[in-house]
């Protein structure tokens, strides 16, 4: 067990300290690095024009990233961000927004930008008029490109 302490010591004495971009080892006289700030401006805005729903009918079948669609969740199908990425949705008209995450690709109408589920439809107020005019505003970072993947509209 000694042995097996006193390589594991070994070990890491050996490793690199920690050093900054100049590769100078930070120590008790030297700072660490600031973390980068997050900017404070909002998000912009992805898009504007109708959405619709989808729910009963969908409920439990898989969606194009392979989960299972829940109609309770707050998730929504969009033709070309991410799967995963997380979207302010607002309704102009009555004021109110939720965030949703895409997981699905649709809407498969033409003119649609946006197909939520049937708890974030409820939740902006859509379900007795099945389509809106809504704003569509990132909530995160989209994630950086993988290679041979497009970001943003295809």
């Amino acid at each position: 067990m000694r042995a097996w302490a006193a390589l594991l010591l070994a070990g890491f004495a050996s490793c690199g300290a920690w050093a900054d971009e100049a590769g100078e080892p930070f120590g008790l006289d030297k700072p660490l690095p600031e973390t980068p700030q997050l900017s404070a401006s909002p998000s912009p805005v992805v898009e504007e024009g109708p959405a619709s729903w989808y729910g009963l009918a969908f409920h439990g079948r898989r969606t194009a990233s392979g989960e299972r669609f829940d109609m309770k969740a707050f998730t929504a199908a969009h033709p070309w961000l991410p799967f995963g990425t997380r979207v302010l949705v607002r309704n102009p008209r009555n004021g109110r927004s939720i965030v949703v995450r895409i997981n699905d690709r649709g809407p498969h109408v033409a003119g649609r930008i946006i197909d939520l589920s049937h708890a974030a439809a409820q939740a902006l107020g859509l379900l007795g008029v099945g389509t809106r005019s809504v704003v569509l505003t990132l909530a995160q970072e989209l994630p950086p490109r993988r290679r041979g993947q497009q970001q943003g509209r295809p």
